[in-house]
């Protein structure tokens, strides 16, 4: 396992989120009238559960176990639980990087 490649993929899909939330809770109508981290920390959290699922997904249609699914909707789950959700980040992203350095293609770079 390449852990430079798998820190990198992770460092990588964090900034993507982080940025992506910022943008979002800029231009989405604020109908909760949260405070503009507020409006952040909540896209943030929608955007790991998508990207778990959309994880679950990928894992499912490079290994081929289905089971895979069922993980990624779990971790997506969990993502939706604020106090839970960087833990859960943490722990799925780099068992989905590091199964996925060891098949051969699963990292595109």
């Amino acid at each position: 396992m390449d852990w430079v490649k798998i820190a990198g993929y992770f460092g990588l899909l964090c900034i993507l989120i982080a940025v992506l939330a910022q943008v979002i809770a800029a231009v989405v109508p604020n109908y909760h009238k949260l405070e503009q981290s507020e409006a952040i920390l909540r896209w943030s959290i929608f955007l790991w559960n998508y990207a778990a699922v959309v994880t679950g997904i990928y894992l499912k249609q490079k290994t081929g176990q289905l089971y895979e699914i069922f993980v990624g909707l779990l971790a997506g789950a969990l993502c939706l639980v604020p106090w839970l959700t960087l833990p859960t980040v943490l722990l799925y992203f780099f068992r989905a990087f590091a199964k996925l350095s060891r098949i051969n293609g699963g990292l595109p770079f």
